[in-house]
């Protein structure tokens, strides 16, 4: 009896997989709108300032990715500055984008005057962004979409592989109950 719930309940499973699976290649598109807004919302509402001390976790994880992704906020800069609507980033001075969107700053540099002041007459990448000293060509969003599309053949190849040993239990299951119901009879 037992035997039999378990390939029951493993079938059940196998087949919301499939269905979550189909769901989201018929929703994919409107799963990456509704992401980008509530991320966008996210690091309006909770960022608040490009440092790495005295800040909560939220604002801190931001920094990092900046820094380590090469990205800067959720879309690309070019096509909407994501930090215009911060309402707690409220010490930002001149700054239009984080320093932590700035090539070359790390954890231990951010700090460094050559990147919060600039170099003689020219501004700060922070105050004044370009492609050339700045990420803002690539949004956090698109950056952790490509890591993961980097990936997506093997998670495909090792989910398609799961998905054989779940039915092939299902199968197996189902035998030993069959096998077992008849030693029962006799």
């Amino acid at each position: 009896m037992f035997v039999f719930q378990y390939a029951i309940i493993v079938l059940i499973l196998l087949i919301a997989e499939i269905a979550a699976v189909a769901l989201f290649a018929i929703m994919k598109e409107q799963a990456e709108t509704v992401v980008k807004d509530e991320l966008t919302k996210a690091l309006q509402n909770n960022y608040q300032d490009d440092t790495l001390a005295g800040v909560d976790d939220v604002t801190k994880g931001w920094n990092v990715m900046f820094m380590t992704m090469h990205c800067c906020g959720i879309s690309a800069f070019e096509t909407k500055n994501d930090f215009t609507g911060t309402t707690k980033w409220t010490n930002k001075g001149s700054s239009v984008i984080p320093v932590f969107c700035c090539k070359g700053v790390t954890t231990t540099n951010f700090a460094d005057a050559k990147y919060l002041t600039g170099n003689g007459s020219e501004a700060a990448c922070h105050e004044a962004p370009t492609s050339a000293k700045s990420y803002t060509t690539l949004g956090c969003y698109d950056a952790v979409k490509n890591e993961v599309t980097q990936y997506s053949s093997a998670a495909i190849g090792i989910g398609v592989v799961i998905l054989i040993v779940q039915l092939l239990c299902v199968i197996f299951a189902f035998c030993i109950c069959k096998s077992v119901g008849k030693d029962e009879v006799v």
